[in-house]
């Protein structure tokens, strides 16, 4: 076990002395500056109790100890060092405070450290005898240390008398100070907010020093009183100021006190939106935006009254004037007004749902714009939410024109997204996710609405068209008739193209799934996906593995289990005779593990005939004994799968695990005549049928022996050695 940093805190005592008694230059400072991530470390540690001081051979209250003899060694080396020294000081516990848990106490809490007074007697030695920027310092290490200097009347009368000071370098050491004060400490804070409107208010006062205080403000948020007397300051220094840098910095902290003072959200709404007006300057426009987007992620203002709100931001993304980044950020907010609102309470008129529309056709243009797929989810999300009010009555509201316009935007957004990428001058990683964000947006779409599933397969039709085919001279996509197969000439691309068609494989499979719980797979499904695994298939460049992926497409559960065929030539069984013809070509010449890889998945799919044929060959092929023993057992068990397989096939409805389940060894004549299992009581009778179950029971059999006698020799799987492992355990 890997000491802690109490265990450790004598050794980093030791050095600390050692490095500040040096004489070599800059080995002192780097000793301070080697104490920063130690105490950073420390500080989100817990107080060592009695199991871990024993474990380490620690006394109790050792650590401590030496936690206060650094404190100590670092406050004297401050106090008698030049002011690169004390640079280095400060910079230590800045850190520290910096990344302190707040909700555990840390090495610097006043419980923790037992010899304050002699730390700040040492600090506030160089506060008086210093220089300006000695003072400053000297300010800042106060306000790191205030959890156990909060009290001190002393330091409180030096941070307060500094805020008056002629020089902004101490007004500003001064101001940090009592932003750590007023967290904390409620009279602080209070009598801190009045100095705060003096200095903010004042004329003399430079702006670089108004603006730290706007910041400081946002810290008085100590209780509910001292926050809602900060809120009511800062609105009034707003409606007085009319500089703008300093109203951005109001406006910041103002948003941040609201998120304390629940009852004022709807407030703050209000008042941040009385700034989007043209006679705003766009950087004011744009702290608005921010401001609005940081209340809505905080998830404050799920009951406001949003029309006002959903009118302005529409109006800053219908101005050209205003930056793609305002427009972007506005459409970030309107997706989380969307979000954090119930549908009843949502109030949008038709005119701005149609501007919404054409926000997101015109964005459509520019597919890698992240404004356009965002855009995109609003919508998607929108049309989602909107189902569940009953008092949309408008057109562009309906259940089934929004969902379609909706899938038809993903359609061509793909289409533009995908094309550039067959000439070269596409990032692949930024299509890459680009490209799933998309297909989770229409996973969404059609799992609230099923019946759309035949239009959502078009839109993967684009994506693999545009994969696998294209025109021979300008690079577009031609039409279905006259399919093209591509030469990709780069290994890099072709691999990246692969690499697309496993996740839009991956994508189908959670697609059918969900149509087939919602009872929504049909003959026009069928259709549709026979027509992606041959686009897939046809092209010459895929691998084993991708050909046996899309070819098993129409033999999966839910297509099986879903759809009821009348048409022999469209079954799915044709797809396996395709695919085993596939497979016994290229299994002679393909590489092994893509072979194995092609097994594994038929026999995760059920296709158990299939993945007997592979194991048989790869048996022959394998050189190695255990992987010959390996897939001797998935030789086994996949034939005994095959048998029963064949003996019956599951009744509609009902799938191969659910009639597995109904079946156990042994098998009596009589166990099986009655609805238990009416399929399968059809053909129990038959001259072969036990014959052919006990021949599926002994292979069964014969793959965990195999694993037995693997268990026993020095051929032991790795999940062999697991199991083992967690019976010992």
């Amino acid at each position: 076990m890997e000491p802690t940093c109490a265990a450790r805190a004598m050794e980093w005592s030791i050095q600390l002395e050692m490095g500040l008694r040096s004489t070599k230059p800059g080995v002192p400072i780097k000793a301070i500056l080697e104490m920063e991530p130690r105490l950073r470390q420390w500080s989100r540690e817990p107080e060592s109790g009695v199991a871990p001081c024993a474990m380490f051979g620690l006394v109790p209250g050792e650590d401590k100890l030496f936690a206060n003899t650094i404190l100590l060694r670092l406050a004297e080396a401050f106090r008698g060092g030049d002011i690169e020294t004390r640079l280095s000081v400060v910079r230590v516990f800045l850190s520290e405070r910096k990344h302190r848990d707040k909700k555990r106490k840390g090495l610097l809490s006043e419980a923790r450290v037992a010899n304050h007074l002699e730390l700040l007697k040492r600090v506030k030695s160089v506060f008086d005898s210093g220089d300006l920027n000695s003072r400053a310092l000297a300010l800042v290490l106060f306000g790191c240390w205030a959890d156990f200097v909060k009290d001190n009347a002393q330091i409180r009368y030096l941070i307060f008398s500094s805020l008056v000071s002629s020089h902004d370098c101490e007004v500003k050491a001064s101001l940090y100070a009592t932003g750590c004060f007023c967290e904390i400490s409620d009279d602080f804070a209070s009598i801190s907010v009045e100095m705060l409107f003096n200095i903010m208010n004042s004329s003399s006062v430079s702006l670089p020093v108004k603006l730290v205080a706007a910041r400081v403000l946002a810290k008085c948020k100590s209780s509910y009183s001292v926050a809602h007397k900060a809120y009511k300051t800062g609105i009034e220094l707003v409606l007085n100021s009319s500089d703008e840098v300093f109203l951005v910095a109001m406006l910041f902290s103002l948003t941040k006190l609201a998120c304390i003072l629940m009852s004022f959200t709807s407030y703050q709404v209000d008042f941040l939106l009385s700034f989007l007006n043209r006679e705003r300057t766009s950087h004011v426009q744009e702290t608005v935006i921010r401001c609005l987007h940081y209340l809505f992620g905080k998830g404050l203002c799920e009951h406001l009254d949003n029309s006002g709100l959903i009118h302005g931001l529409f109006s800053i993304m219908g101005e050209p004037e205003n930056s793609l980044v305002m427009q972007y950020k506005a459409l970030e907010v309107l997706h989380k007004v969307f979000v954090s609102i119930l549908p009843s309470m949502l109030q949008m008129e038709p005119h701005e749902f149609v501007k919404l529309l054409n926000v997101v056709e015109n964005t459509s243009q520019y597919p890698t714009s992240r404004k356009s797929c965002l855009a995109i989810r609003i919508l998607a999300d929108l049309c989602c939410r909107m189902e569940e009010r009953a008092d949309m009555d408008n057109a562009v509201f309906c259940s089934s024109s929004l969902p379609s316009r909706v899938i038809s935007l993903i359609k061509d957004h793909i289409k533009l997204l995908v094309r550039p990428l067959l000439e070269g001058c596409q990032n692949d990683l930024k299509t890459c996710q680009d490209f799933l964000g998309l297909l989770k947006i229409l996973l969404t779409i059609v799992e609230r609405h099923p019946y759309l599933g035949s239009l959502g397969l078009d839109s993967i039709k684009v994506v693999i068209e545009s994969l696998v085919t294209v025109a021979s001279t300008d690079h577009a996509v031609p039409p279905s008739t006259s399919l093209v197969s591509v030469n990709f000439k780069e290994d890099k691309q072709n691999s990246f193209i692969l690499k697309l068609l496993h996740k839009t494989y991956r994508f189908l499979v959670i697609f059918l799934e969900n149509l087939y719980i919602a009872s929504a797979i049909n003959t026009d499904v069928l259709s549709k996906v026979n027509i992606l695994a041959e686009l897939v298939c046809q092209c010459s460049l895929i691998d084993c593995y991708t050909y046996t992926l899309y070819r098993l497409l129409l033999h999966s559960h839910p297509i099986c289990d879903g759809l009821v065929l009348e048409n022999n030539e469209t079954h799915p069984a044709s797809c396996i005779i395709k695919c085993t013809t596939f497979v016994d070509k290229v299994l002679t010449g393909t590489n092994g593990w893509i072979a194995y890889k092609v097994g594994a998945h038929a026999a995760c799919q059920g296709e158990w005939l299939l993945a007997t044929n592979i194991f048989r060959i790869l048996i022959k092929k394998v050189k190695s004994d255990s992987c010959c023993s390996w897939l001797k057992v998935l030789f086994q068990y996949a034939h005994s799968e095959g048998k029963f397989q064949l003996l019956s096939l599951p009744k509609q409805g009902t799938t191969s695990m659910e009639l597995m389940e109904t079946i156990k060894f042994p098998l009596t004549s009589c166990d099986y005549m009655h609805d238990k299992c009416a399929r399968l009581a059809g053909n129990i009778n038959g001259c072969n049928y036990y014959d052919e179950l006990s021949q599926s029971h002994v292979a069964v059999s014969s793959s965990l022996k195999i694993l037995e006698a693997s268990a026993t020799s020095s051929q032991t799987f790795c999940f062999q050695r697991i199991a083992y492992l967690s019976e010992c355990c």
